[in-house]
């Protein structure tokens, strides 16, 4: 039986609470050329469950991020959480990360759970910092605009 659906690849990310986190999202298209960014924006939605139709989400938003894209026509853009960020009480988190184009179509690339993990050392909580170099990489193969592939080069096991 055939299937049409606009549901993203399936992402987990294993984070510890109160501590900041940076990642590069690079889109690709099948023939390995970068998906052109230029007017487009990447964003991060990350909510506590349950949620409604709070079209604010003014009740049970933990992270709603826009990525950092410095040179569109390279493909790819940084997220960088701040350890103030991710200062939600332990436990899981859904999230979704979609790609809205110049146009305003909204292409979802991968959703999940954000599992936040309980943290010894929170002395990071009021630090900021700029990202040079985010520290992993999530490599997307997008065929027209759905998700076929996922990767992570730099991944822990």
């Amino acid at each position: 039986m055939a299937k049409l659906s606009n549901r993203p690849a399936k992402l987990n990310l294993e984070l510890m609470r109160r501590k900041s986190y940076s990642f590069r999202v690079i889109l690709q298209y099948e023939d390995e050329s970068l998906v052109n960014l230029t007017g487009s924006t990447l964003r991060f939605v990350m909510k506590a469950y349950p949620y409604g139709d709070d079209l604010n989400d003014d009740t049970n938003i933990v992270i709603n991020e826009t990525a950092i894209i410095a040179e569109p026509t390279l493909g790819y853009g940084v997220f960088s959480f701040q350890a103030s960020d991710l200062n939600a009480p332990e436990g899981e988190y859904d999230f979704i990360l979609t790609l809205w184009s110049a146009e305003g179509y909204a292409a979802p690339l991968a959703s999940g759970v954000v599992n936040l993990l309980e943290n010894t050392d929170a002395e990071s909580l009021t630090q900021t910092y700029a990202v040079d170099t985010p520290s992993a990489d999530l490599e997307i193969t997008l065929r027209n605009n759905a998700t076929i592939t996922l990767e992570s080069p730099n991944a822990m096991p």
